[in-house]
C-alpha cells in the first residue's frame, strides 16, 4: 500500500511501504487523503530535495509543499543501517538503491564486465547520501572561479559559494 508521509510543516513524501519506526516524528496519510493542489511540489527527498522542501514549508506565509520520494520511507531508527555510515555497503542493490550501471565504454571501466560500472543511486529519504557513507567532496576551486571570472556568473566564485 502506498502512503503519504507528512512532516510537521506541511511536507509530504510518498513511500512504497508502511513501517513502525522506533521514533516517529512523521505522520502517514493514505494516498487518496492528500490534497489535489500544492504551492510547491518537490520531486526527490534526497539531500537537496529535503532541504528545499523544508525551507519552503517554513516560510512565513506557510505555503503547502509536497515532497515526493519513489523509495520506501526511512525507518528513522537511530541504529538502522541507513544512519550508520559504515553500514552503507549493506544497503547496495536493495530496495532503496536504483542500482544503475553506466553505459558500456571502450575507454573506461576496462577491468569491469562489459566495461560498465555499478552506479548506486539512493531511492530513499536522504537520497544517495544514505548509500555513499555520507561522503562530501567540495568542488574544484578553479571550476568555480572559471564560472565567475570567464563566464560572468556573479556570486559563483569559490570564495562566494563557501
Amino acid at each position: 500500500m502506498r502512503r503519504l508521509l507528512t512532516a510537521g510543516a506541511g511536507i509530504g513524501v510518498i513511500g512504497a511501504a508502511a513501517y513502525k519506526p522506533f521514533y516517529d516524528p512523521i505522520k502517514f496519510k493514505k494516498i487518496d487523503e492528500i490534497s489535489d493542489e500544492y504551492d510547491y511540489i518537490i520531486v526527490g527527498a534526497g539531500t537537496a530535495g529535503s532541504v528545499v522542501a523544508a525551507r519552503l514549508a517554513t516560510q512565513s506565509h506557510k505555503p503547502s509543499v509536497l515532497l515526493l520520494e519513489a523509495g520506501p520511507p526511512d525507518t528513522y531508527h537511530p541504529a538502522s543501517k541507513q544512519v550508520i555510515p559504515l553500514a552503507c555497503t549493506d544497503l547496495l542493490k536493495t530496495e532503496i538503491d536504483w542500482a544503475f550501471y553506466t553505459e558500456p565504454n571502450k575507454e573506461a571501466c576496462k577491468g569491469l564486465i562489459d566495461n560498465r560500472s555499478y552506479w548506486p543511486r539512493g531511492r530513499v529519504c536522504g537520497g544517495s547520501s544514505v548509500l555513499n557513507a555520507m561522503f562530501y567532496v567540495r568542488g574544484n576551486k578553479e571550476d568555480f572561479n572559471t564560472w565567475a571570472n570567464e563566464y560572468g556568473c556573479k556570486g559563483w566564485s569559490y570564495e562566494d559559494v563557501l
